[in-house]
């Protein structure tokens, strides 16, 4: 299936990419998709962040998930101690640069 958000760079997201599919879809044959999304790019990086976003805090704030207090519990801890909005921000981007090198090495040694 040729999607119209597909991209060449960016082989770690698959997991991101069939959420926001998984939600999309509604039955009508993919020309008719009203999809809109950033070509690869910056706009893009953005964009898929804001989704890991909303999908985790979905998947952790979840009636279901049994560890919900204690994922909150932290989550208000740590804003507490990183009151300095900037400095999380770098944080945060420091850790998803550093998932992103560790995925393209596994990626690039199961591709041998």
């Amino acid at each position: 299936m040729k999607l119209k958000c597909g991209t060449e760079q960016n082989v770690i997201d698959c997991g991101v990419f069939v959420m926001m599919h998984m939600e999309q879809y509604g039955g009508e044959a993919l020309k008719n998709w009203k999809f809109e999304f950033p070509k690869e790019g910056k706009e893009q990086e953005l964009e898929i962040i804001r989704m890991r976003i909303k999908y985790a805090t979905k998947m952790l704030m979840h009636e279901l998930n049994i560890h919900r207090e204690m994922i909150s519990e932290e989550t208000f801890e740590f804003a507490k101690k990183h009151i300095d909005k900037a400095l999380m921000q770098k944080m945060i981007r420091e850790d998803i640069d550093k998932k992103k090198e560790e995925q393209a090495r596994e990626h690039a040694a199961s591709a041998k």
